[in-house]
């Protein structure tokens, strides 16, 4: 059995958790490099935002489909409501960090 990979598809789930897991690595490494971390998490969720363009730019009833079984139904699907709807989802989490940054950077 063999899945079909769609990375663009993938991607606005993917960045965001592959900028989690650094940002765990990054804590067992360096734990009180708070900025970095801080760096790292904006980075991930404007990548993240960044990705659900082409999900956004499609027309109704166009989905972009990832892990799809051979001749079977796909596993992930997203139109344009869902990359909205990732996108809102990815911008609140920014908005909520960069108001939050200067109490995190200084660490109360």
């Amino acid at each position: 059995m063999t899945l079909e990979v769609n990375w663009v598809a993938l991607s606005p789930v993917l960045v965001p958790a592959l900028a989690a897991v650094i940002v765990l690595m990054l804590d067992v490494i360096l734990p009180s490099a708070r900025v970095g971390h801080l760096v790292v998490v904006t980075a991930g969720l404007v990548g993240g935002a960044a990705a659900t363009i082409p999900g956004l730019t499609a027309s109704t009833g166009e989905f972009q489909r990832a892990l799809c079984l051979p001749q079977g139904p796909c596993l992930y699907e997203a139109g344009s409501l869902t990359s909205g709807l990732q996108l809102l989802g990815l911008l609140s989490a920014l908005v909520v960090l960069l108001l939050a940054w200067s109490d995190w950077s200084v660490g109360t």
